[in-house]
């Protein structure tokens, strides 16, 4: 009988088989997720998720706890209330494979508090409201009704500080007018309050933002104060706040369950990109934003689902359909289950097939080397 010669050919080709093989085997094809944040969690969409998820084969199921500007420390004391939002987490905690937490302008690390907001929140003994403190709370809370759920921090940007300065210095020319028509406090404060940044008052400051300079920026804690600091939004206070978490759960980071949506990171490659030309009509990541801070619809938008996919199913976001978020009519309030906060939106920011790829493959090679991400090794482009 004939024996067979195994060739390296040969070889090379049982390999990649299985390597397709082991895969498809550890695809996920299901994921139902709960997320505790603000409007920059809203900014992501969360009710366009599941369609997202639906275009490239996936069940992708999302709850929420969203509340406007607040930082994840007062998540964890409606937790701790046990209020309406505690009983509609619990109800959804066992069947919740990952929860994600947003950090955004909270206290620091660390603060031990026994009120916050002149006493308009109180604890009932002094209690560490800190980014570390609070997600560690949330998390026990989770694995009390599901032991092997996965958690992740979601990493807020930087803003851009002109747009804030232009805004206050706008706000107090026009009070100042309307002081001289004989308006009324309250009707003045209504006004001034309503006014934001046009798309032309925004244009260059978007422009001349130097992302790298507020996402670089050095952490320091002895700046933080009650109401926050603008430093928190910068990589060194997200990777501190991250690893004092992974401290708190080291199975959890040992088994791979614990981990972080880098968005904050992406923005640092695709501004680098950008301002290479190689994203198509686009000459920074500040034309991402709105007003400053909440990102405009379209690309910008996109970009923050793509990473979520890209981290919480553990694969290049390619497979996703990226039209589902250019089309405006998507993002009609309650349109898909959640809150929409229209002025938000801004101009949209178009996307386009070579930008799509663009994001994508940047997505991809942030999270499959990023030291939080828990995709350690994976290989693939972004198709």
């Amino acid at each position: 009988m004939q024996s067979k010669i195994i060739t390296p050919a040969t070889i090379g080709i049982l390999a990649t088989l299985l390597f397709t093989l082991g895969a498809r085997a550890d695809e996920i094809k299901e994921l139902n997720a709960y997320y505790f944040g603000n409007s920059y969690t809203g900014n992501t969409m969360p009710g366009l998720h599941p369609i997202l998820g639906a275009s490239a084969g996936k069940e992708w199921t999302v709850r929420a706890c969203i509340n406007p500007g607040v930082p994840i420390w007062t998540h964890t004391k409606k937790l701790m209330d046990k209020g309406k939002d505690y009983e509609a987490f619990v109800q959804a905690a066992p069947q919740t494979d990952a929860i994600v937490m947003l950090i955004f302008a909270g206290p620091g690390l660390e603060r031990k508090v026994t009120e916050v907001y002149q006493g308009a929140v109180k604890f009932e003994q002094p209690t560490d409201i800190g980014d570390i403190n609070a997600c560690t709370y949330i998390i026990c809370e989770y694995l009390k009704h599901n032991p092997q759920g996965r958690a992740y921090i979601y990493t807020a940007w930087p803003g851009i500080p002109e747009a804030r300065d232009f805004r206050k210095r706008v706000q107090d020319e026009s009070r100042k007018a309307m002081l001289n028509e004989g308006l009324s406090r309250e009707e003045i404060l209504a006004k001034v309050k309503e006014r934001k940044l046009t798309h032309e008052e925004m244009e260059p400051l978007r422009k001349k933002f130097d992302y790298s300079a507020g996402w670089l920026a050095k952490y320091d804690p002895a700046e933080c104060t009650p109401g926050g600091s603008p430093n928190t939004h910068c990589r060194e206070h997200m990777y501190r706040a991250m690893e004092g978490v992974k401290k708190n759960f080291p199975e959890m980071w040992a088994e791979g369950r614990l981990g972080m949506i880098p968005v904050g990171d992406v923005f640092l490659e695709l501004d680098k990109k950008m301002r290479a030309g190689q994203v198509p009509g686009i000459v920074n990541v500040g034309e991402f934003s709105a007003d400053g801070g909440h990102l405009r619809s379209g690309l910008p938008r996109y970009t923050l689902a793509a990473t979520y996919y890209a981290v919480l199913f553990k694969e290049p976001p390619g497979k996703v359909d990226w039209k589902i978020f250019q089309d405006r009519a998507n993002y009609e309030s309650k349109k898909f289950g959640f809150y929409v906060h229209q002025p938000d939106l801004a101009v949209h920011l178009d996307i386009t097939p070579e930008r799509a790829k663009a994001i994508n493959d940047t997505i991809w090679e942030v999270v499959k080397g990023h030291p939080y991400t828990q995709i350690p090794g994976r290989e693939g482009d972004s198709r």
